[in-house]
């Protein structure tokens, strides 16, 4: 294995080749779940003290165990491993080399990947190899995502996660119900985005389970056949969105219990620093269509006080609030209530975390803006359609859904409050 580790930092160019050649020798050194362990010494969830919620048992086996990856087949036989490596990865990889390269040396120092050779690995119980792609994305660096449908790795993988808990497609319509249900007379309606950095990577994988979501790395022919193993949630493994939409709605579901009954909450170190940011400045809104306004419906229910909400979609939490644009208490006591439930579920940077690690609220998001109040944001990650809502106008929203027969045909009102759907 000395002679693989050296091979490889000689034939592999760029850093990922020496990394990779570090963790051959440590699996020699420590054995796989010692390596596993060296790379990813900590988890990402806290005490969970705080977390009075239904789904704090099951997030404590996340914790304490991690996700497990459990198949209704039997294991690979080495004839289907190879014929595997022989198909590779998606020829997207080849074209995004030099990004693939660059991600992985940030995902490998974060414990979040770890790459190692064919001949390393051959014998681990259980190893599966699916084909890997990369999705470009407008406005944004490449995604690697990984092809488990493909390998039947997806459907021979058993539900074990609570598979009630995604909400695909079903954010937004929340959104509207708590919008059309406000009271117009009241204060104005603010809108606020909060991100978790990493995302899925915050959850790990059960040790014994990781060689079941290997994945072809992509190599030139002179190279030695890689295979990356996730440490944690992969993108596109069937269970990665609902065990880390168990986390995400746990998050929401204890904001809005503190309040509902009016709670407050402690300062939060990124309160302040959220506060000092505005919001970045809207364009100007537009009319895609002419929509009538509607009168609100006396069939509705009374409005009771001011909105205050929050959901979320995957990672981004997006509270609702009304309040007096004299006033910051009703928006800052939402804001340090969601702060305060993200760091109940996912643990806050402590001394001696590695350098890598991030705190769990996105502070790149934060510093554009995103955990600023506004009555004009975008939510819901990239923008592919403007949508605009004010109490007054989300009966018109509806009867502009009946008439068009699809909830996401682009529409955009000139109004106070405005949001951006992406689905």
């Amino acid at each position: 294995m000395k002679r693989v580790a050296h091979n490889l930092a000689q034939s592999v160019p760029h850093e990922i080749g020496e990394l990779i050649a570090r963790d051959v020798r440590l699996l020699q050194r420590l054995g796989r779940r010692g390596l596993i362990a060296h790379c990813r010494p900590t988890v990402d969830f806290s005490t969970l003290d705080n977390v009075h919620h239904p789904a704090r048992r099951l997030l404590q086996h996340y914790k304490h165990h991690s996700a497990p990856v459990k198949f209704s087949t039997a294991p690979w036989s080495q004839k289907q491993v190879m014929r595997a490596l022989v198909r590779g990865p998606h020829k997207s990889c080849q074209d995004h080399l030099s990004f693939l390269q660059d991600e992985f040396v940030d995902m490998i120092h974060k414990g979040q990947w770890l790459v190692l050779p064919y001949s390393a690995v051959r014998d681990l119980p259980g190893l599966c190899v699916s084909p890997p792609g990369v999705v470009p994305q407008r406005e944004r660096c490449p995604r690697w995502i990984c092809d488990y449908s493909w390998s039947h790795v997806n459907g021979d993988t058993l539900p074990l996660a609570a598979v009630k808990a995604m909400q695909f497609g079903h954010a937004l319509d929340y959104i509207l119900h708590k919008v059309l249900l406000a009271d117009p007379a009241r204060d104005p309606i603010y809108l606020l985005k909060l991100d978790i950095s990493d995302g899925f990577y915050r959850i790990g994988l059960a040790i014994d389970d990781i060689p079941k979501l290997g994945v072809a790395f992509p190599s030139l022919p002179h190279q030695e056949t890689l295979i990356a193993f996730p440490l944690v949630l992969p993108m596109g493994w069937t269970n990665s969105p609902p065990i880390f939409f168990t986390a995400t709605e746990t998050v929401a579901d204890l904001a809005n219990a503190h309040i509902a009954v009016g709670a407050t909450a402690p300062p939060h170190p990124l309160d302040d620093l959220a506060e000092s940011i505005p919001p970045v400045e809207p364009l100007p809104p537009t009319c895609q269509y002419n929509i009538p306004s509607i009168p609100r419906d006396p069939a509705l229910p009374r409005p009771v006080g001011q909105l205050s909400y929050i959901d979320v979609f995957v990672d981004d939490f997006v509270g609702l609030v009304q309040d007096d644009p004299d006033s910051l208490s009703n928006r800052r006591r939402v804001r340090r209530i969601l702060l305060h439930a993200v760091v109940d579920v996912f643990r806050p940077l402590e001394p001696g975390d590695p350098p890598e690690r991030q705190e769990p609220v996105s502070l790149n998001k934060l510093q554009k803006g995103d955990c600023s109040w506004a009555t004009i944001k975008s939510v819901l990650g990239p923008s592919h359609e403007d949508i605009g809502f004010h109490p007054a106008d989300a009966a018109s929203y509806q009867h502009h859904q009946m008439a068009h027969g699809s909830r996401r045909a682009p529409l955009h009102v000139s109004c106070a409050t405005r949001f951006t759907q992406h689905f």
